[in-house]
């Protein structure tokens, strides 16, 4: 006869394995009489057999015989069930590497604001265990069949769902020897490798795990008296005895394990950190084995019991590195109940690990709406038999339940105290070869409890999309839509998911001619997002700094004389001091040439304002140790952004010139010989290769990066990428240092935006040699926005190098990293 099931409106038809029996012995079920009954020739060794655990069932082995195995068993079931011993003989399911029980116990729910349900199941011969809701856990006699007994619920019209309670009996992975583990005062263990390689040490650096963020690990129990782990956990529910005392059992180290690499503490000096280090940890026991190297077992009532006090009691995340049973109505809806009521309405995250069956991921990882991990390798491949880590006996599941890969081989981890666990040395705290996806499923759970830290108003899909979105695409499948069944949508990224949930933008590094290089392929120049960097203040402004214009408010300043080719000289003082653009572009055209009709330049004497006191002076010294000035401005703390000529040389006649400039002093609101901010020396410098190798000048533009923090008190300019038709109808701003008396003074003009190209934009703001990296940027709503790096003054009109996407990536990044 076929034996199934309903769930979600679906037939769930069960494979039996004709090689396993499981007999429910009549009580009070004596050893003798149990050994005696198995005695009989259909029946195979009783030595081996296997006792489950809190169940009064044990599985037998089928006597082997040349006959086929359904007569095989159809022997072996006839004989057991026709012994007065016996109460009940019933079949064995095998789903991948596990097997499942049905028992004399089913999970039946009502549908909403049924009335009576209760005196309903009493009338059908149910006796009632549990409730929750509108759900209930009964027994039925042992003689009946339950899959025959749940079909006849099912008929009624106020249920439901009814299905049998099974018991799932899982194997362990195989793991190896614990070898010679690192230094375990050592924080930073080489052995964890998952560290780097998924950019949790750069995510930290963002942020910590948040004490408040509880993530609840289902799993055989944790070790609450772990170096590493105990003043992290905050709470402990054992599923299986309904009750808070939940210490696995000296050989069940797999919860241990799993909690490490959640959450395991940071900064004690002690063994190891977790992913999620920061977050609280919930230790929740749903399974257990009857002695070393033994299966595991559970239930789904127990599942359902536990899944339901996690979300009760505060957790934020569930991590469930168990599964491989049979679909169950009962623990979608505990896991719904999750996601939908826990976190105050926000929902838990849900994490599930794929299985390592080499196979179709199992169940619960079929479930939608959760984050279901595969496993990947430290060389950033798909985890199969035969890659690279040498692991032969195990793969990762696969198929289209996937959504994001997490390293499942060799994690090094929290084990159980002392010698029992996975080392068995006395000092054995630890373990260096933690595997499957299990160990895959924490380091994802871990990565969303720093996304809860960073941002605990997510909901529970935008955590999921933020994980999903910020995976790394590796592995040798291609990604279909930006996916694949092996790793989902990629190898997690904890760095970009981290920055992801605080709302700073990943920084792609641009390639062909954007490639970024430093002194320490075609361009895609269409604008594939708008994105901006907004403008900060620095200091706290002073009255009159934030005004509603598009332009810069400069009544009462020195209004620029009117300059001519006759008039223009350089002054003695500054005679060495050439705008440093001559350097790369030859001898330029004489100021009256870059002011076009009347000059409307003001000078700026009010430098240590804002935003004034954000563009800087910058005296540079060649590689030849030649004297040059320039512009540049504020972008972070450290950053200043200016023309790619102006920290490269290019094209100069004299050899020994060219190349990277050898520093450059930073006066940030120079005024003069005024410094109200000092001078501070740079020696770090970022361009292009399209203007390093090239020399083309429509990728002129670079960076400089100072020791200090100086931006944070002078503030910085906002940058942006704008369209064409949103430069057209700007108004340009453009203060910097030209080459002109008194030395080192500020100078401002402003004026609409005459053409735009695709790399380059151009203007009749009144320019002068010197201010060469200034900003060019617009003012709106009261928020300044760099849309250019002024790098050329010309006969007709001045021209900027345009922040384009790829121009924006390189700011971005190198504002981040020097």
């Amino acid at each position: 006869m076929p034996y199934e099931y309903i769930v979600n409106g679906e037939k769930i038809v069960l494979n039996e394995d004709k090689n396993l029996i499981a007999v429910r012995f009549a009580e009070p079920a004596l050893h003798s009489t149990r050994a005696a009954v198995a005695k009989s020739p259909v029946i195979g060794d009783f030595s081996e057999r296997f006792e489950v655990p809190e169940e009064k069932y044990t599985i037998l082995e089928v006597a082997k015989t040349p006959r086929p195995d359904t007569d095989r068993f159809a022997a072996a079931n006839s004989v057991m069930n026709a012994s007065d011993d016996v109460a009940r003989a019933a079949p064995v399911f095998q789903i991948g590497n596990n097997h499942i029980v049905a028992t004399d116990r089913l999970l039946v729910g009502f549908k909403p604001d049924v009335k009576g349900s209760r005196k309903l199941l009493q009338d059908h011969g149910c006796k009632v265990l549990e409730r929750h809701e509108d759900e209930f856990l009964v027994t039925i006699d042992a003689t009946e069949d339950p899959f025959a007994f749940a079909a006849k619920l099912n008929a009624l019209d106020d249920v439901d769902y009814a299905e049998p309670d099974f018991v799932t009996i899982g194997k362990h992975m195989v793991h190896n020897n614990p070898l010679s583990s690192p230094n375990p005062t050592d924080p930073n263990s080489k052995d964890q490798y998952v560290l780097k390689l998924c950019k949790a040490i750069d995510a930290w650096s963002f942020k910590l795990g948040n004490p408040d963020i509880k993530i609840a690990i289902l799993d055989e129990g944790v070790d609450t008296t772990h170096e590493d782990l105990a003043a992290a956990i905050v709470g402990s529910y054992d599923g299986i005895d309904d009750d808070t005392f939940q210490e696995p059992k000296p050989w069940d180290a797999h919860g241990t394990a799993c909690a490490g690499l959640a959450a395991g503490i940071h900064g004690n000096a002690l063994g190891m950190q977790g992913i999620g280090g920061g977050c609280s940890l919930l230790a929740v026991r749903i399974a257990q084995s009857n002695h070393p190297k033994g299966n595991w077992v559970t239930s789904n009532s127990i599942i359902r019991r536990a899944i339901d006090w996690s979300w009760e009691n505060g957790a934020d995340i569930l991590s469930n590195s168990w599964g491989g049973g049979s679909p169950s109505s009962a623990i979608m809806n505990a896991f719904e109940r999750a996601r939908t009521q826990g976190r105050n309405g926000k929902g838990c995250v849900i994490v599930i690990a794929a299985g390592n069956d080499s196979g179709p991921v199992t169940f619960p990882g079929t479930l939608d709406n959760v984050l279901t991990v595969s496993a990947s390798n430290e060389f950033d491949e798909f985890k199969t038999k035969t890659s690279q880590d040498k692991e032969t006996w195990w793969g990762s599941n696969f198929g289209p339940g996937v959504d994001v890969a997490a390293p499942g081989v060799h994690n090094f981890t929290t084990d159980i105290t002392g010698s029992g666990g996975y080392n068995t040395d006395d000092d054995g705290h630890y373990y260096a070869s933690f595997n499957g996806t299990s160990s895959a499923t924490p380091i994802v759970a871990g990565a969303v409890g720093l996304i809860l830290s960073a941002d605990e108003n997510l909901t529970e899909e935008e955590a999921r999309v933020i994980i999903r979105n910020t995976a790394d695409k590796i592995g040798s499948i291609p990604y279909a839509d930006g996916r694949n069944d092996e790793m989902g949508y990629g190898r997690l990224n904890v760095l970009r998911a981290v920055k992801a949930a605080l709302n700073i933008q990943d920084v792609v590094v641009p390639t062909g001619k954007h490639t970024p290089v430093t002194n320490q392929i075609e361009d895609d120049e269409e604008i594939s997002h708008l994105s901006f960097q907004p403008a900060t203040m620095g200091i706290k402004p002073s009255a009159g700094e934030i005004e509603d214009s598009d332009i810069e408010i400069v009544a009462g300043m020195t209004q620029a004389k009117s300059v001519s080719a006759a008039s223009f000289s350089v002054p003695d003082d500054m005679e060495e001091l050439q705008d440093i653009a001559a350097a790369s572009y030859g001898p330029l055209p004489p100021a009256a040439k870059t002011v076009h009709g009347p000059d409307d330049r003001v000078r700026i004497t009010n430098t240590d304002a804002y935003p004034w006191r954000v563009h800087a002076s910058l005296l540079i010294t060649a590689a030849d140790n030649s004297r040059w000035i320039g512009t540049g401005w504020f972008i972070g703390p450290r950053t200043l952004i200016t023309a790619g000529h102006v920290v490269y040389i290019k094209n100069n006649p004299i050899p020994e010139r060219n190349g990277w400039v050898k520093r450059i002093d930073v006066m940030a609101g120079r005024n003069g010989t005024e410094l109200p901010y000092g001078s501070v020396t740079s020696t770090i410098f970022h361009s292009v290769i399209g203007w390093t190798v090239d020399g083309d000048p429509t990728y002129d533009y670079g960076a400089l990066v100072i020791p200090t923090t100086l931006g944070d008190t002078v503030g910085t300019l906002g940058f942006g990428v704008l369209s064409k038709s949103e430069l057209l109808a700007a108004t340009g701003n453009l203060s910097g240092y030209p080459q002109i008396s008194p030395a080192g003074t500020q100078w401002y003009d402003h004026n609409k935006i005459a053409s735009v190209t695709s790399r380059k934009v151009f203007y009749d703001i009144d320019t002068a040699g010197g201010q060469s990296g200034a900003a060019v940027y617009r003012i709106k709503n009261g928020e300044r926005t760099a849309f250019g790096i002024h790098a050329y003054g010309g006969q007709s009109s001045n021209s900027a190098t345009r922040i384009t996407t790829p121009v924006f990536n390189n700011m971005t990044a190198w504002n981040t990293q020097p």
